[in-house]
């Protein structure tokens, strides 16, 4: 009945288990296996009275009996393949093409009455263990069920195992592992997969032969799912890499934008590690999961920052007569490339407002002007498919800053704040359209950062030693003094902070005399140089002109004076800059076509807000769990060394302030020795030679030109022999070691101070202009402006025209 209704059920890999476990009497009746030898192991559960315990062994051929021999330790009986009873068995084959299982195919707890067999004929009745080892070289095919002879299976059972019949399962040898697939290196979580690995290894406990073996991958970036099979019951397991599955892609994308790196440079680290980076759509999917995070976690920091200056400014009763807090805000702005003083064309930029009282974060705002899928569009002549459009602003790159510092200023006034003071770099452009397009703006106040200012007096002084009209002594004293005037006046800004700007302006005007040694009109408290018995040096800068090329670029900075009176610096403004930097490479890869930049300058806002281990506590508020062992302990080592950084600093402040401190040594600014071609090493690739040596050169070189043109006759010939100028070899060899009129008058103006190099690498290695557009349009119309000229005035094509009294100087009329 068992049977039929098998037969009746759907085939099923629970059903087909069954059937192997149970057997169907009508599957291979008859077959058998040929040319097989078997080397059989039998040992006793439990030892008989009189019996040795032993293993008895013997060999034999399949479907034959054979002698039986004794063994050491054991006892041998002839048995074949076909006598093997009903007794409990585990058969473990080895063998290179079959492995041979067999065990009961039902059990049953009742008694039967007790029959003995041919086989245990000379065996107490006992349970059975056998380990069979099959050697096989029959043809047969590598996957065989093989029924158990009738007659063995009629043959009374000599335990409680009953009325079973047992199956011969024959699986090949060599099952493939498939591992071969799996290449290169995996970034894992080590524990979940050996947990998981465990879970596989006991499926072998409850599937007996069974063996999982991997059947396919499925990567997902750096996630990677292994599917497992039972060759026996065709059971699945999976085993995946990570058991945060998406987790460890997001991650990827985290720290390669966090460290500066962008898909090229992450796909190229992990290629090197031989680790299958992921694709760059699902790195770019990821990068905006990370942006969303970061920006959800800037803009919960953000807003408790407002809310600490306003409750500040309550506190100092810095309120406006409507009971509105003011505050006084730093501003700085930036773009994703850098200008270098004359590219002004970035595709985005980035502003900040960072309130004075708590340094903190009020607002971060991001333009873009230029979305890549509308671009392609465009280019194509097609409308853009649906999108989130990268391009947020429209105009120059010039006015990014102004309108986001603007649209900060609006945005903090409708939260309850308004900005009453700007300390900002300088740009004016900005200050103007918050005056004017800001609520309150009229009301605003503009304080200039002390360290740009002194920057801009700096910049003035060098422009002033570039200026090649000035002596050349009075310009080499301005450089030496640069240095001292720009310390000077930094120095009156910070001694007069908070004081009197009549002050302020005193000192900033009295600077340079005391650069210069005059220490008549210096304060105690601003001069510690009055008995040091420097030389004074004003009149010789005075007859110079250095003294009124030097106030001329103080001016601008003393007609800023009142806006000086505190000192203050946008140095926040500048760290979170240098980290933005940090974030997009240095500003050196292009990370604007996309919303990449912006995602990097909110991560550089939260590196500004929470430090080093900024990771740690934005990645627990999102997963609800660490992010890992290994970042908690870098990230905290490297918050504990700028603590320690930050505490030698403050030390040595206050050194400096009780006038304990004298300053870290500098290099000295400007290329040294070391930098460049040395005159030593000039002089070894061209050795210099004597005096005597240097004039006989010169004379022979003389005497050989004048040789070249003796009288008129001779000079004529020279002028005739040149003609077609450029076109003439020997007009160029001539012309080459000849001064041509044009230039006589820079070598005869030559001062007894001025150097020779410079006009003598000019005559000797003049530059190439053939590259010029001017140039290559005369080349090509000179033929036809010659012929119209000598036609009209009746002139003639002429070559070099040698000067007899100065042999060296020449001309081409």
């Amino acid at each position: 009945m068992g049977n039929r209704r098998n037969r009746d059920r759907k085939d099923t890999p629970r059903l087909r288990k069954s059937r192997w476990l149970y057997g169907q009497r009508k599957l291979h009746q008859n077959e058998d296996i040929e040319n097989n030898t078997c080397v059989v192991q039998i040992s006793d559960a439990a030892d008989a009275p009189g019996s040795a315990g032993g293993a008895a062994g013997s060999r034999c051929s399949s479907g034959s009996p054979s002698s039986s021999g004794a063994a050491a330790g054991g006892r041998s009986e002839s048995v074949a393949l076909s006598d093997i009873t009903n007794s409990p068995a585990v058969l473990t084959c080895l063998q290179p093409e079959r492995v041979f299982s067999a065990r009961p195919l039902h059990e049953k707890n009742i008694e039967k009455p007790q029959a003995e067999s041919s086989v245990t004929s000379e065996t107490p009745q006992r349970k059975r263990k056998a380990i069979i080892a099959c050697f096989a070289h029959s043809d047969e095919p590598n996957r065989k069920r093989l029924r158990l002879d009738q007659a063995a299976a009629a043959t009374p059972a000599s335990d409680s195992e009953g009325d079973a019949s047992q199956e011969l399962l024959v699986e090949s040898g060599e099952a493939a592992d498939n591992y071969d697939k799996i290449k290169g290196r995996y970034i894992t979580n080590l524990s979940h997969v050996l947990r998981q690995h465990e879970a596989v290894l006991q499926h072998a406990k409850t599937c007996t032969g069974g063996r999982m073996q991997l059947q396919r991958e499925t990567r997902r970036g750096l996630y990677s799912l292994l599917v497992f099979q039972c060759h026996i019951c065709g059971k699945t397991m999976t085993l995946d890499t990570d058991p945060g599955r998406k987790s460890i892609n997001t991650a990827l994308a985290w720290a390669s934008v966090a460290v500066g790196n962008g898909f090229a440079q992450a796909q190229e680290f992990l290629s090197i590690l031989d680790v299958t980076a992921p694709s760059y759509n699902i790195y770019r999917n990821h990068e905006r999961v990370v942006g969303e995070v970061w920006k959800s976690a800037f803009e919960k920091l953000r807003k408790e920052a407002v809310e600490e200056e306003k409750e500040l400014a309550r506190n100092s009763k810095n309120v406006d007569k409507n009971n509105m807090p003011y505050v006084t805000v730093k501003t700085d702005g930036g773009w994703c490339k850098r200008t270098y003083g004359h590219g002004y064309a970035a595709k985005s930029g980035v502003a900040c407002i960072i309130g004075r009282e708590t340094g903190k974060l009020l607002y971060l705002g991001v333009e873009n002007k230029f979305c890549k899928i509308c671009s392609n569009a465009s280019g194509k002549k097609t409308e853009p498919g649906p999108h989130k459009c990268n391009a947020t602003y429209k105009g120059p790159s010039t006015g990014m800053e102004a309108a986001i510092i603007v649209r900060g200023c609006k945005t903090l006034h409708k939260e309850g704040l308004w900005v009453k003071k700007i300390i900002g770099d300088g740009d004016s452009s900005v200050f103007n359209q918050v005056r004017q397009f800001t609520p309150q703006g009229r009301e605003c106040e503009k304080v200039e950062c002390a360290n740009h200012t002194a920057r801009r007096y700096t910049t003035r002084l060098h422009k002033i030693v570039k200026k090649k009209f000035l002596d050349v002594r009075a310009r080499k004293m301005i450089a030496n003094a640069v240095p001292r005037l720009t310390a000077a006046a930094r120095g009156a800004m910070r001694t007069n902070a908070g004081k009197s700007i009549t002050q302020l302006k005193a000192d900033l005007r009295n600077g340079p005399q005391h650069v210069f040694g005059n220490h008549q009109k210096c304060r105690q408290t601003f001069c510690q140089r009055k008995d040091s018995g420097e030389p004074d040096l004003t009149e010789q800068a005075k007859a110079l002109g250095v003294l009124d090329e030097v106030y001329g670029a103080l001016q601008p900075l003393y007609s800023e004076a009142h806006k000086l009176e505190d000192n203050e610096t946008t140095n926040d403004c500048e760290s979170f800059m240098s980290k933005v930097s940090k974030l997009t490479g240095g500003k050196r890869a292009d990370f604007s076509t996309g919303p990449s930049f912006g995602i990097r300058c909110f991560g550089a806002a939260l590196l500004f807000s929470l430090g080093p281990a900024w990771h740690l506590k934005v990645w627990r508020d999102w997963q609800d769990g660490a992010l890992g062992e290994a970042p908690r302990k870098v990230l905290e080592q490297r918050e504990r060394c700028n603590a320690q950084r930050r505490a030698v600093r403050d030390v040595q402040r206050a050194a400096r302030a009780a006038g304990e401190w004298t300053g870290r040594r500098r290099a000295a600014g400007g290329a040294d020795e070391h930098y460049g071609r040395t005159p030593d090493m000039i002089l070894q690739e061209y050795p210099d030679v004597p005096a005597d040596v240097l004039h006989a050169r010169m004379f022979a070189e003389y005497e050989r030109i004048e040789g070249e043109v003796p009288d008129a006759e001779a000079s004529k010939a020279l002028e005739q022999s040149t003609r077609g100028q450029s076109s003439n070899p020997r007009w160029m060899q001539i012309r080459s070691s000849r001064i041509q009129g044009y230039k006589h008058g820079r070598v005869k103006s030559l001062q007894p101070t001025s150097l020779r190099g410079p006009v003598v690498k000019e005559l000797y290695l003049p530059k190439s202009l053939d590259h010029l557009e001017h140039i290559q349009l005369g080349r090509s119309a000179e033929q036809v402006a010659k012929e119209k000229y000598m036609a009209r005035f009746g002139a003639t094509n002429n070559g070099i025209s040698s000067s007899i009294s100065s042999f060296t100087l020449s001309g081409t009329p």
